[in-house]
Order: structure tokens, then C-alpha cells, then sequence
């Protein structure tokens, strides 16, 4: 799909320039021993993925996680995509752990955003 969800994160990483990351090509960049457990944090867990999605309709943005959580104080860079309809945040190693999207209802397939975690609505009261 030209123009695509690869095309929302062309980004600069420390020493690669216009580098494209995306989750497919994160499992085939592996490549130094301190980063062997970089499969597991931007893409799989035990052959499951990790990526999980928020979606606030009121705002009609979304945050991708590449990773299982992100730390307070983690995502130490923000990258504006070129396109300027996302922003990538990068730990301390260059490694992106999320993608804030803009006008998510226009970018992401419907069912990836009916099954995204809404944070737009009030939380439910605890049950008696």
C-alpha cells in the first residue's frame, strides 16, 4: 500500500540515516549481542506479538506500543514523521518503542482500531 503505515515511520536513528523501521523489519535487525533481546521488546513474545494500540476517538489519535510498557522517562527522542501525521519515540539506544498517530481514524484499519484499548472514555466504577 504506497503511502502506507511504512511510509509513517521513515525516521532518522543515531548513524543510519532515513532509516525506514516498521514491526516487520525489526526482527531482521538484530545484530549486536546487547541488543538480542530487541526481538522480544519492538515485536514478539513466545511467537505473540507485543504491539498493542490506544485510541482516544475524542482527539481521533492513537499510541502504538512496540514494546510491553513504556517507563516514565524512557522515550528519550521524538521524531516527527516526515509526513508530519505521527511522531516515533525512541528509548536511549535508538530503539523506537511507540508511535503516537495523528488522525487515526484516516490511517488504521478499522478493525485494528475497534480492538484498541479507548482511553477517551470515563473508567468503569469498581464492581460491589
Amino acid at each position: 500500500m504506497a503511502g502506507g503505515f511504512s511510509a509513517l515511520v521513515k525516521a532518522s536513528r543515531p548513524g543510519v540515516s532515513g532509516a525506514v523501521v516498521c514491526p516487520g523489519d525489526l526482527s531482521t535487525s538484530v545484530r549486536s549481542p546487547e541488543d538480542q533481546d530487541l526481538t522480544r521488546q519492538v515485536g514478539e513474545q513466545r511467537g505473540r506479538p507485543v504491539m498493542r494500540v490506544e485510541y482516544d476517538a475524542s482527539a481521533d489519535m492513537a499510541y502504538i506500543y512496540l514494546v510491553d510498557s513504556i517507563a516514565p522517562g524512557e522515550a528519550v527522542r521524538q521524531v516527527p514523521a516526515e509526513d508530519e501525521t505521527a511522531i516515533l519515540d525512541f528509548d536511549s539506544h535508538g530503539r523506537l518503542l511507540g508511535i503516537e498517530l495523528f488522525s487515526a481514524r484516516r490511517r488504521l484499519h478499522p478493525e485494528l482500531l475497534a480492538s484498541a484499548e479507548r482511553i477517551d472514555r470515563s473508567p468503569r466504577p469498581p464492581s460491589v
